[in-house]
C-alpha cells in the first residue's frame, strides 16, 4: 500500500493529530465535544476505509502483532451485531459508543509511515511533555475544571486529582524509557535520572492507585535485576520505617486510609467497590452462547441497553470501567479476552534488544493496570506505541 503522505510536515501532522483526536483533544472544556466526537466518527470511517485490505484481505504475519489488531477490530465490528440482536441497540448507536476503540487503527498508520525508533521516541516524549504541561495547568486552576471529565476537581486524596485527562499512560511509557536511559550505564546519568524521578512523581500524583502500584512493582523488579543492593536497601528502609514515612505525607496517607477503609468493608463481609463490580458482572450480564464468544458490545446511553447500564450505575454502583478483564469479557467476549492473553504471552516470550526492553516493562505494567480499569478501551494509543516499538526491536534483532 502506497502512502498518501508526501510531505514530511504533513506526515508528522498525521502521526500527532490522530492520537489527539482519539484523546478527545484532552477533554478541554473550551471545545465543543459534539464536534470532536463527530471528528472521531469521521476519522474512524476514513481509517477503516484506508486499511480495509490490511484488516480483511491481507494475511497476518504471526511474527508481529498484526494478528491481535486485525482480529480485535473484527470483534469490535461483530459486537455491533450482538448489541443489536441481543440488546436491540442500533448499530449506529453502537458505533457512536465504540468509535474511540478504533484508535487501534493507529497501529496501521505507524506501519504505513514506517516510523523509526527515533521517531517513535519523539512521539512518546512529545505526548509525555504535553501531558505534564496540561496536568500542571489543570492543577493550578483547581477546583475549576479545564481538562478532564468531572464538574469539579477535589482533593479528598490529599491532592487535586485530575480525572479523565488523557495521556497518563503515555507519561508512564516515557517514565520507563527514562528509567532505561538512567540505568543503561554504570555511571549515574543526572539528566535521565532527574527526568525519571520527575515523571514518577507526576505518576504518583495522578493518585490512581493501580497505576502507582504497577509502576513501582515493575520498577522494583527491573532494578533488582540491575541493582540488587540498591533495591535491598530501599526495601529494608520501607520495611522498618516505610509506613511512618508514608503516613507523614498527605497524599500517600490519604491513599492508605482509602485502601484500609475498603479492606475494612471487605472484612465485615461487604465487598469493596472493585470486587463488587467483578462479582456483579455475571449477574447483570448472564451467559449467552453468542455474547460469551463475541461479547455484548458497548452500550450507548440513548438506547435501552445504555439506560440499563445507567440504572446499574445509580442503583448498584456498577461501573464497567472498574471491572477490568471481566468487563473486557462481557464487552468483547471470550475471543477478546483470549486475544489479550495472547498479547501478554507474546510480550513475555519475545526477545528484543536491550534498548527496546522498556517497551516490555510498560506492557507488563499495562496488563496489571487493566485488572481494575479499562485502559485497553479508553487509552489504546500508549500500548499501540509500545507494541509497535517491540516490533521494531524484533526486526532489529533479526537484522543483527
Amino acid at each position: 500500500m502506497g502512502s498518501i503522505v508526501k510531505s514530511d510536515k504533513f506526515r508528522w501532522f498525521i502521526l500527532i493529530i490522530v492520537p489527539v483526536i482519539y484523546m478527545n483533544f484532552y477533554w478541554y472544556v473550551g471545545f465543543n465535544q459534539s464536534v470532536i466526537k463527530m471528528g472521531i466518527f469521521v476519522l474512524s470511517v476514513l481509517l477503516l476505509t484506508r486499511y480495509f485490505k490490511e484488516i480483511f484481505q491481507k494475511k497476518s504475519n504471526t511474527n508481529d502483532f498484526s494478528v491481535f489488531f486485525k482480529w480485535f477490530i473484527i470483534i469490535i465490528l461483530i459486537t455491533h451485531l450482538t448489541a443489536y440482536f441481543v440488546w436491540e441497540q442500533s448499530p449506529i448507536l453502537t458505533f457512536r459508543a465504540t468509535a474511540t476503540m478504533f484508535a487501534l487503527l493507529y497501529y496501521y498508520v505507524l506501519k504505513e509511515q514506517k516510523v523509526t525508533k527515533e521517531e517513535l521516541i519523539k512521539i512518546i516524549t512529545s505526548f509525555a511533555v504535553t501531558y505534564v504541561i496540561l496536568w500542571l495547568f489543570a492543577v493550578s486552576q483547581a477546583p475549576s475544571v479545564v481538562f478532564g471529565q468531572l464538574d469539579e476537581i477535589n482533593d479528598n486524596r490529599g491532592f487535586f486529582r485530575v480525572v479523565g485527562l488523557p495521556g497518563l499512560m503515555l507519561l508512564l511509557l516515557f517514565y520507563f524509557y527514562a528509567l532505561y536511559k538512567a540505568t543503561s550505564t554504570s555511571i549515574i546519568n543526572i539528566k535521565w535520572t532527574t527526568l525519571c524521578v520527575l515523571s514518577l512523581i507526576v505518576v504518583v500524583l495522578s493518585l490512581t492507585r493501580t497505576i502507582i502500584i504497577a509502576s513501582l512493582l515493575i520498577t522494583a523488579i527491573f532494578l533488582f535485576r540491575k541493582r540488587p543492593l540498591f533495591v535491598f536497601v530501599c526495601s529494608a528502609v520501607l520495611y522498618f520505617g516505610g509506613e511512618k514515612l508514608l503516613r507523614s505525607n498527605d497524599v500517600t496517607s490519604s491513599l492508605i486510609e482509602l485502601t484500609e477503609e475498603q479492606n475494612e468493608y471487605a472484612g465485615k463481609g461487604e465487598l469493596s467497590a472493585r470486587n463488587e463490580e467483578y462479582s456483579l458482572c455475571f449477574d447483570f450480564f448472564p451467559l449467552h452462547p453468542i455474547t460469551t464468544l463475541f461479547g455484548n458490545g458497548v452500550s450507548h446511553k440513548e438506547s435501552e441497553y445504555g439506560q440499563r447500564d445507567e440504572y446499574l450505575k445509580e442503583v448498584y454502583r456498577f461501573h464497567r470501567s472498574d471491572a477490568g478483564y471481566v468487563s473486557l469479557l462481557i464487552t468483547y467476549g471470550l475471543l477478546g479476552l483470549i486475544l489479550y492473553i495472547w498479547l501478554l504471552y507474546k510480550t513475555y516470550k519475545m526477545k528484543v534488544n536491550k534498548e527496546f526492553f522498556f517497551f516490555k516493562l510498560f506492557m507488563f505494567a499495562f496488563f496489571i493496570v487493566n485488572f481494575t480499569g479499562d485502559y485497553y478501551l479508553k487509552d489504546a494509543i500508549p500500548f499501540i506505541l509500545a507494541v509497535y516499538g517491540l516490533e521494531l526491536g524484533i526486526k532489529q534483532k533479526k537484522e543483527i
